[in-house]
């Protein structure tokens, strides 16, 4: 049997100190197992994000955005892709259950994990009464905002991944580069009625799942440490905000199509961007813009060559995750979840991150967090 600790000599065992915590009503309370974690130490230069248009399962061909339209049509934008170089770090191998973050609310660090707007924080009738059921011990925690996440995570000692973090595991190393965060799933046509996927379009219910279900949603490290349920169960939170030009060295040389304004004087705003001056050309008649360090373009080769931002020169790359620019606003996260259907598919590809939340308000019942922290 283990030895029950108090809530001080938990937090000496833990190396974070104990003031404040004198008179905790978790005195006496046996603190839940933690979390094994798995080590990320190669594989560190990888290439992030795609540039690729994402489209929902629920899309046909027919009505999917290419290049070719006239000037009015809305196209995503496609951002250029980075290597970017990582330190080494590990990450939790498997969502922060309700167990854990009943114990550090006990131990009065963590605030409240019921939403009073959601009682128990149920999401399915079939698992009424979730946070506190001891049922329920070892399934994801949700309904945690992004601050309470990273509170939860420093009185472990971690703290969130970051984005980029978050995508070297779903994704592997650039010998992997696996299109979502699991070893076995080369369409999300495989996944459909598969109990084993804990997703709405996977399998028709909104049911969470144990966070070490099965051994199919999984993604497998070099070193053959598992890292279970980043598709699926609980989308999770990461440390960054919102930045969409991220991968991106700096502005573009010419606006951006969708940068200019209605009308006449958008048409010529619209034709300078997709000829931009500043950029390369080939030799053609009439010359077109070509790919280069200096211009990047959303559609290269394709009627609609609409330039997006100043990529990082090849002789940059790769660059360092703190080179990178920070964001402002609302926080990313990433995953699909029990909620992800077909109108939002797209959100299960490892370099989906279009999600955006209010970090300091935000509580859905989808969204768990995992942690993580930087090794030496």
């Amino acid at each position: 049997m283990r030895k029950l600790l108090t809530a001080s000599s938990l937090m000496v065992a833990m190396g974070l100190g104990f003031a404040g915590f004198a008179g905790s009503c978790a005195e006496g309370l046996e603190p839940p197992a933690t979390t094994a974690m798995a080590e990320i130490r190669s594989g560190l230069d990888f290439t992030f994000g795609s540039d690729a248009w994402c489209f929902n399962e629920n899309v046909s061909v027919a009505q999917r955005a290419t290049c070719d339209g006239d000037s009015g049509v809305q196209f995503p934008i496609i951002w250029p892709t980075v290597k970017v170089r990582l330190q080494p770090f590990a990450i939790d191998i498997h969502e922060v259950t309700n167990v854990q973050y009943r114990y550090c609310v006990a131990m009065g660090v963590c605030q409240g994990g019921d939403d009073s707007g959601h009682p128990n924080n149920a999401i399915e009738l079939e698992q009424t009464n979730y946070y506190d059921n001891p049922t329920f011990d070892d399934f994801p925690i949700v309904r945690a905002t992004w601050a309470q996440a990273q509170e939860y995570c420093t009185f472990v000692g971690k703290r969130l991944p970051t984005e980029v973090e978050w995508e070297r595991v779903a994704r592997g190393p650039d010998s992997v580069n696996r299109p979502y965060p699991t070893d076995d799933l080369a369409s999300l046509s495989e996944c459909v009625g598969n109990q084993n996927y804990a997703t709405l379009f996977c399998r028709n219910n909104r049911r969470l799942d144990r966070v070490m279900n099965s051994e199919v949603d999984v993604v497998t490290e070099s070193n053959g440490t598992k890292i279970y349920q980043m598709f699926g169960n609980a989308a999770e939170w990461t440390a960054n905000a919102r930045r969409d030009d991220l991968t991106c060295a700096g502005p573009g040389l010419c606006a951006r199509v969708d940068e200019c304004p209605s009308g006449a004087s958008g048409d010529v705003c619209r034709e300078q961007s997709k000829n931009c001056a500043a950029c390369p050309k080939d030799g053609g008649n009439p010359s077109r813009n070509i790919q280069s360090d200096t211009c990047n373009f959303m559609c290269l080769g394709e009627p609609r060559e609409t330039i997006v931002c100043t990529p990082y020169a090849a002789s940059a790359q790769p660059v360092a995750e703190s080179e990178l620019a920070s964001g402002t606003g609302h926080r990313i996260v990433r995953g699909g979840s029990i909620s992800t259907s077909e109108s939002s598919s797209c959100q299960m590809g490892v370099s989906f991150r279009s999600r955006l939340l209010d970090g300091t308000s935000a509580r859905e019942g989808d969204v768990g967090f995992r942690c993580a922290r930087k090794l030496n």
